[in-house]
């Protein structure tokens, strides 16, 4: 058996913490997402829960809420390519696997298509380089560190 996602409290971004768990399928039952020395995950009833010791994830893949949006930055709304980088889709749903310790996608095109995160990767990283470039010669500096290149958020 693999083991389950944990993501640590964020102090300023805790209600990210939650919305990601609530997008996996996880029931929120009022944790607010903070404290940096909460963890929290979803519970074999699907509840998102909370934990302060750390020896109960001896089970669980622990991430910081930046570290597992650098790892998996995609979200439920957001518009992807497929496949050829024409085929464009909207993430409906996600979850993790705990067998291969990673989030998987479903991504609706014309039908629902699951997909792990190094598969969206690679078929959206030719839009990173081209946005980067673009923005380059278009905005300032200080405006291209805030945009998200490859995510268009609904």
């Amino acid at each position: 058996m693999g083991k389950k996602l944990a993501i640590k409290g964020h102090v300023s971004r805790g209600k990210e913490v939650i919305e990601l768990f609530k997008m996996m399928g996880g029931c929120e039952c009022g944790y607010c997402g903070g404290g940096t020395g909460i963890y929290y995950y979803i519970s074999l009833f699907g509840n998102i829960e909370a934990s302060c010791k750390p020896y109960e994830f001896d089970t669980y893949i622990v991430y910081t809420l930046e570290e597992f949006l650098e790892k998996y930055p995609f979200k439920v709304g957001d518009k992807v390519f497929l496949y050829d980088n024409i085929t464009e889709g909207c993430v409906t749903g996600m979850e993790w696997d705990e067998n291969k310790g990673t989030v998987k996608y479903c991504v609706y095109t014309s039908a629902e298509c699951w997909c792990d995160v190094k598969e969206l990767l690679k078929w959206n990283a030719i839009d990173l380089v081209e946005q980067c470039a673009e923005m380059n010669e278009t905005q300032p500096k200080r405006d291209i560190d805030k945009a998200e290149f490859m995510i268009k958020h609904m």
